[in-house]
């Protein structure tokens, strides 16, 4: 199936995202789930510098949700998105990323994204912002909004695995897709943990973010959030989510 970066889509990204998409929408679904999951509690101070930083230093706009090829129809070189339940206001990062971490198998190297995946997230920034690129004025280092972002990308997955969705996705969607995506994003994951570049980055990005006092350094709670989510379920984490044997796409 075609790349949806590499077809005509009508960008959906706002300069500014309006006030009233928190209200016209669901609202800032991420930031809710996130906080409100027991799972994560004891990183809430992380997360919540992570989404600071996300509403300060990254672009804003409309955010789909559930950004990956499944919502995606294709047909004569054109791409129309559906399923907006959970469209709200927030990054576009995060959509670009949600669909690379479920419809991408990761690299065997030890860097958080490929040159390929690089490659479709140049695409999405030209189209989006044109030859010019982002401002560097008004938004971090690209590389520095992937990370953090990333870290957010975790703990949704976090969030989804331990929510008893399992009948959900089962209902939902195929077989083979539910276990591509638990191997892909689990994969991620696990890249994510073993790179000590990542977690400098989130150092240098979400020190300035934690609440004074901070009883626990910026490096010692990411490391605290790899070493305890790791072990934990992600997306629907089992060994088949629909209940049968089913090979691997």
């Amino acid at each position: 199936m075609a790349s949806p970066f590499m077809v005509e889509i009508t960008p959906t990204f706002l300069p500014s995202a309006p006030s009233y998409l928190a209200k016209s929408l669901n609202g800032p679904i991420l930031s809710i789930v996130i906080r409100s999951t027991g799972a994560l509690k004891e990183h809430r101070g992380l997360l919540d510098a992570a989404l600071n930083f996300v509403k300060e230093k990254c672009p804003q706009s409309l955010v789909h949700g559930d950004a990956r090829l499944g919502n995606a129809l294709f047909r004569n070189g054109e791409c129309t998105i559906v399923d907006w339940e959970c469209a709200q206001n927030g990054t576009p990062v995060f959509d670009v990323l949600y669909c690379i971490w479920l419809g991408i198998d990761s690299s065997e190297s030890s860097a958080l994204l490929s040159p390929r995946d690089w490659k479709y997230i140049k695409v999405w920034q030209e189209e989006t912002f044109g030859d010019g690129g982002m401002d560097n004025r008004k938004f971090a280092p690209l590389h520095q909004q992937i990370v953090v972002v990333s870290l957010l990308l975790w703990a949704y997955t976090v969030y989804i695995g331990n929510a008893g969705f399992s009948q959900v996705w089962r209902d939902g969607n195929n077989a083979e897709d539910l276990i591509a995506w638990n191997r892909r994003i689990r994969k991620r994951v696990e890249t994510f943990s073993g790179s000590d570049t990542a977690k400098a980055t989130l150092v240098e990005c979400l020190t300035e973010y934690l609440p004074s006092p901070v009883t626990k350094s910026c490096r010692t709670q990411v490391q605290n959030f790899v070493d305890s989510t790791i072990l934990r379920k992600v997306w629907t984490e089992e060994e088949d989510p629909c209940g049968s044997r089913t090979k691997e796409r």
